[in-house]
Parts: C-alpha cells; sequence; structure tokens
C-alpha cells in the first residue's frame, strides 16, 4: 500500500502549488492494465455521496474568488450530474449521455465567447467556475479543482465524462477539426486533480 505525504489543500494559492501535488501523484501512481489508479484511492474510501459538498477545501483558489457563491454553484451542477450518473439507464448510458450534453454545451459556449486560443478558453472556463485548465506539454489537459469531482472519494471511474464531451467540442470547433478529450485521471479514481488526453481524430475515407 502507498504511503502519501497527507496534503492540506487549503494551503494551496497557486496553480504552481496543484502542479506539485499532481505530478507527485503521477509519479507514485498505480496500475492495473491501462487503468490508472491514484493514491488517494488508498487512503480514503466511502460512498459516492460521502464528502459529496467538501468543495471549499478542494476548490481553495476558486472559492477564494467567487466566494459562497461557489459552493453553491457547485452542489446544484453536481446534485444534477450525479443523479444522472445513479439514474436507471445504467453508468455507460448515463456518462454517454453526459458526454454528449458536454459536446451541446460546449458548441453554445463557443457560438457565444468564441475563445481563438487555449489561453482564450483556460480563461474562459476558469472565469465560469469549471476549474482551473492547465495545458500540458505532451498534449494533455489537467484541471484542478473540477467543479465535477474535486472532493470527491474514490469511485474506481473517472465519472468527468461532461467536461470532456465541453472541451471536445470546444477544441473541435477551434481547430476546425474533430478533437477528442478523454479523462484518464480523476478524483473519483484517486488523484486531486482531472487529466483530459486530447486527441485529433482522422476523418473516415
Amino acid at each position: 500500500m502507498l504511503e502519501v505525504v497527507p496534503l492540506d489543500y487549503n494551503q494551496i494559492s497557486s496553480v504552481k502549488d496543484w502542479r506539485s501535488i499532481a505530478n507527485y501523484e503521477v509519479a507514485i501512481e498505480n496500475r492495473e492494465g491501462v487503468k490508472l489508479i491514484g493514491p488517494r484511492a488508498f487512503k480514503s474510501s466511502g460512498s459516492s455521496t460521502a464528502r459529496f459538498y467538501d468543495i471549499a477545501s478542494a476548490r481553495p483558489i476558486l472559492s477564494s474568488k467567487l466566494g459562497k457563491v461557489d459552493g453553491l454553484i457547485v452542489k446544484a451542477y453536481r446534485a444534477v450530474i450525479h443523479s444522472i450518473i445513479h439514474s436507471p439507464i445504467g453508468l455507460s448510458a448515463s456518462l454517454s449521455l453526459l458526454y454528449h450534453s458536454g459536446m451541446e454545451l460546449g458548441k453554445s459556449l463557443y457560438k457565444e465567447y468564441s475563445p481563438s486560443t487555449l489561453e482564450d478558453l483556460c480563461k474562459l472556463l476558469e472565469d465560469l467556475g469549471w476549474g482551473i485548465v492547465d495545458p500540458m506539454p505532451n498534449g494533455n489537459i489537467r484541471v484542478y479543482e473540477c467543479i465535477d469531482c474535486s472532493g470527491l472519494p474514490y469511485l474506481g471511474y473517472p465519472i468527468c465524462t461532461f467536461e470532456a464531451g465541453l472541451l471536445s467540442s470546444m477544441l473541435s470547433s477551434m481547430a476546425n477539426s474533430t478533437i477528442r478529450a478523454e479523462e484518464l485521471r480523476c478524483w473519483a479514481t484517486g488523484y486531486s486533480f482531472c487529466d483530459f488526453r486530447i486527441e485529433s481524430k482522422k476523418p473516415k475515407i
């Protein structure tokens, strides 16, 4: 079992702090085949509702910017998203529905705000309270303080498919080509951040 240095998220004050935590967690992560498991999986457990509203401690930067309204927005957002995840249609269908719903929202946001650069997109999503978006040198996109999963315990599967759909849609619109975002790491898989792999999909001939 991995030993993890205890983290006090309230001491985080910058993206640099989040990067340090994320890099540390990636360095000591476990793998089960292609499945990635973060170190928090080995020191926390609970039901899907455990720490459901543990928001301020897991969103220290955004909570300090937005105040009490941040908690209200996140609670309402999660209530909707997680009711869909746990709906009778099943997990696979629920996650697919959320992905396509995220794509539709991404189209609307692109039409309204028209971000032209990755920097514009990062600022827009942070201003909207979605999370702190951090593009990586390898092409992946990390999200700290994610509106959907920050503060949640280990569930065994990534849950931010709505956000993956939103990213896919907005990046595709910006690049005028088909881009797909796939979540590799998530609070729900034992990390303290989200990590999305960004891939360009060639059209079928």
